[in-house]
């Protein structure tokens, strides 16, 4: 026997067995007594399906599953419904085809994503299988057949080599209606991430508005039907269903999103939801997070960095203040050019000629070097040392005082007004020159150094803005405080300092102690008089104590500013760390300040973080950033 006649004969033999197989087969439609999962499976056993035009380009490319019609579906008790997909590619020309003769599995899945679809679920289960193998277009039909009870399930249809595709399942009694409300939250733009927002409740109400709603978040009353909770609530999970709703009803529809403690911390509404008999109607809801509560006082430690600004400046106030700190340093510091520094600050303060000064800086330099060298005790040089470290002590200081804000939040502009910012302590750390042993860093009360007691405050609006974390891409809502002016008087709080605390110190006796009451106590004018020939001239007590405090006196007090010279703006991120929309922090507060001397403006920077309530809270230290 040839090739040819063997293959014939395995035709007619394959032929013959399917045939007898055939026969045994019953013939007829299904009875419609016996259960649906209990039916034949159509075509499960050799998966033919229609022919296939040959003369197609095969499928190549990447493949798709599609829900044909809507994706909710509603059907009555006892009734059948037809769940049709595409299975779709492209072939080699990059045109899309239904792809032929694939196998697609159906699941029936409940609420909570359980497998029903052996014994189905409440009575609605398959008709004719969960296998159906698409057509010649790649379309493929599965039925169900609802039972008599309400309830809510998905039909998930699943192919190899694409995404699965899921119909939401709705059965109801006839002439009812249902709603599905999918609820959105951008946790970029919003201040919650799915980590801390858990839940998302919705409510259907029949006789209020969504401004009327709005204005009772987030105790909500009176509501028609709760449905079930969205939980866990995240980007995936956001949907709920609800059947059996009677025909011709309208709702306003509202989403309620809570954090871990039940708090809602976001809401969304919509009106006009209206429900028809035989349809599901779809509501999506976008939630925005709820105002934060802000009014109230915050504890808040500020940090200041002057660095740079007195020697910055164009004032000649200003830079004489400066040249006094840094003689002082250089009379304490025993380099052999004590003379030379006194001259040129007298010369520079009196307006002495250039020529003038240099003939007198010849001569009274060395004079005043060996003065110094034989009349002054090594104690009042190290005294002069340690008062100069104030300019470095008042570079970088922190104050301890209240943000209060007296509205609730932001108004129909976006805007925050009539915030204090009062500052009450100063807190100065001391490290040069600070005696064994002693503790170096004080906290003192703003009218103990100013006894003119005047208040550092200022009164500034705000306004909230999200803003994008270049690093992570998240965006923070931030407060934005706008310039506000404060009566600065810093050289009367630099004396104050000096005087109650840096110099009591040094010397070991209770302060206050004036730097003339130090220089006349420390200074030996008696043998300095005498030096000069005449022990009762009076020549140390009216020169070197009373014109030398007088010039710092005079040279600190310079630094004294009217209000509007001196001003701050910044930002803070806030914080409501227990979900109950009320602001519990400001972290990662920043501070510019500016200085305005005549046409000239200075700008240093600084830091601030502030807690609800009073010291006990404490704020946390903040780090200046400058940048």
């Amino acid at each position: 026997m040839n090739h040819l006649d063997t293959r014939w004969c395995l035709i007619l033999v394959a032929a013959g067995w399917l045939a007898a197989c055939a026969d045994a087969t019953p013939s007829g439609e299904a009875d419609s007594a016996v259960a649906p999962d209990m039916l034949p499976v159509e075509q499960d056993m050799f998966m033919t399906g229609p022919p296939v035009d040959m003369g197609a380009p095969p499928v190549v490319g990447a493949r798709e599953l599609r829900i044909v019609g809507e994706i909710d579906r509603l059907l009555y008790f006892d009734q059948t419904g037809d769940f049709t997909v595409e299975f779709v590619g492209r072939d080699v020309d990059g045109q899309e085809r239904g792809v032929a003769n694939a196998t697609l599995t159906a699941t029936l899945l409940d609420e909570m994503n359980q497998d029903r679809s052996a014994q189905g679920y409440e009575g609605t289960a398959f008709v004719r299988g969960q296998r159906k193998v698409t057509d010649a277009s790649g379309r493929a039909t599965f039925q169900l057949r609802a039972g008599m009870r309400d309830i809510r399930a998905k039909l998930k249809v699943e192919a190899d080599g694409a995404d699965p595709v899921q119909f939401n399942v709705l059965v109801a009694r006839e002439g009812s209606g249902s709603i599905r409300v999918r609820v959105l939250y951008d946790d970029a733009e919003g201040r919650y991430d799915f980590r801390t927002v858990t839940e998302a409740r919705v409510d259907l109400f029949d006789r209020q508005n969504c401004d009327f709603l709005r204005d009772t978040v987030p105790n909500l009353q009176g509501a028609y039907f709760s449905l079930p909770a969205i939980t866990p609530f995240n980007e995936v999970n956001n949907e709920v269903f609800q059947n059996d709703l009677d025909d011709g009803l309208t709702f306003s529809v509202t989403a309620s999103v809570q954090n871990q403690m039940g708090n809602t911390v976001a809401f969304g509404c919509v009106d006009g939801a209206l429900i028809r008999g035989g349809e599901v109607a779809v509501v999506e809801i976008n939630a925005k997070d709820l105002p934060l509560q802000f009014k109230g006082k915050f504890t808040v430690v500020n940090k200041f960095d002057l660095s740079g600004v007195l020697r910055s400046s164009m004032n000649g106030a200003l830079g004489t203040v400066a040249d006094v700190l840094d003689v002082l340093r250089v009379l304490g510091g025993g380099d052999g050019d004590r003379g030379d520094a006194i001259v040129e600050l007298f010369c520079d303060l009196v307006n002495i000629d250039d020529g003038i000064c240099n003939v007198v800086e010849t001569i009274v330099a060395p004079l005043v070097d060996r003065l110094i060298e034989r009349f002054v005790p090594p104690e009042i040089l190290r005294v002069l040392t340690v008062i100069s470290d104030i300019l470095t002590i008042v570079q970088r200081f922190t104050t301890i005082g209240e943000i209060e804000f007296t509205v609730p939040g932001p108004d129909m502009d976006n805007l925050i007004t009539g915030t204090d910012n009062r500052w009450q302590q100063f807190r100065f750390q001391w490290r040069n020159g600070c005696p064994m042993g002693e503790n170096c860093q004080r906290q003192f009360a703003i009218g103990n150094l100013d006894q003119e007691r005047r208040p550092i405050a200022g009164v500034f609006e705000s306004y909230l803005e999200s803003r994008e974390d270049p690093d992570t891409g998240r965006s923070d809502l931030y407060l934005v405080i706008e310039p506000h002016s404060l009566n600065f008087r810093y050289g009367i709080i630099i004396l104050g300092l000096a005087e109650a605390w840096i110099i009591p110190a040094i010397v070991g006796q209770p302060g206050p102690i004036t730097l003339e009451e130090l220089l006349g106590t420390l200074l030996p004018c008696e043998d300095i008089n005498d030096f000069f020939g005449d022990p009762n001239s009076g020549l140390c007590e009216d020169i070197l104590v009373a014109a030398l405090s007088e010039i710092l006196y005079d040279q600190i007090r310079r630094l004294d500013f009217a209000p509007e010279a001196f001003q701050l703006r910044g930002t803070a991120i806030p914080v409501d760390e227990d979900g109950n929309l009320e602001i519990d922090r400001l972290q990662n507060g920043k501070w510019i300040g500016s200085l305005r001397i005549g046409d000239q403006e200075l700008s240093f920077n600084g830091c601030f973080e502030g807690c609800r309530g009073d010291e006990e809270c404490p704020p946390p230290e903040c780090d200046i950033v400058n940048e």
